[in-house]
């Protein structure tokens, strides 16, 4: 029986494979590359408090709508408070990795955004969300990328 073939996850090569041409566009941006002053209340101050104190963080319906329309047949549905202390955990762990996974590959871009106004996340703590669980490479990548640099810029392989 023939082995399995093996495959780094990681590289360039499978980046170009899961993603295509546009692979540099699904490629998670480092933190460090987005500017710290990246939340609501940084970019947007006249609308930080158009989402009231009872809808921000981990009370999002972003969160809730998100995990109701996506999260139905999961065997243990996540909670939006949960969702949204895997964004913010600094001890990541195989629950927490799936939930920013499903988040970066299954949100939709306005549930994306809506996360950001409701206050659940600056663009820098969500790519440092994405690099402590391990998340390099994912279907939101491009939106978040819109805060970071150019693709050009990372030195990413051709």
């Amino acid at each position: 029986m023939a082995e399995a073939p093996t495959y780094d996850p990681d590289s360039p090569d499978y980046f170009r494979i899961r993603w295509g041409p546009a692979w540099r566009e699904h490629v998670v941006p480092d933190p460090e590359t987005i500017d710290a002053a990246s939340s609501i209340r940084d970019l947007a101050p006249e609308a930080a408090d158009d989402t009231p104190p009872e809808g921000r963080g981990s009370r999002s319906r972003a969160l809730s709508f998100h995990i109701a329309s996506a999260c139905s047949g999961y065997a243990v549905q996540p909670t939006p408070a949960e969702l949204h202390a895997a964004f913010h955990t600094t001890s990541p762990t195989t629950r927490t990795e799936m939930l920013v996974r499903m988040w970066m590959d299954e949100a939709s871009s306005k549930d994306f955004f809506d996360a950001w106004l409701d206050h659940c996340y600056s663009w820098r703590e969500l790519a440092a969300a994405c690099r402590r669980h391990g998340v390099t490479n994912a279907r939101n990548a491009p939106l978040l990328n819109r805060f970071g640099p150019p693709a050009a810029a990372t030195g990413q392989d051709q």
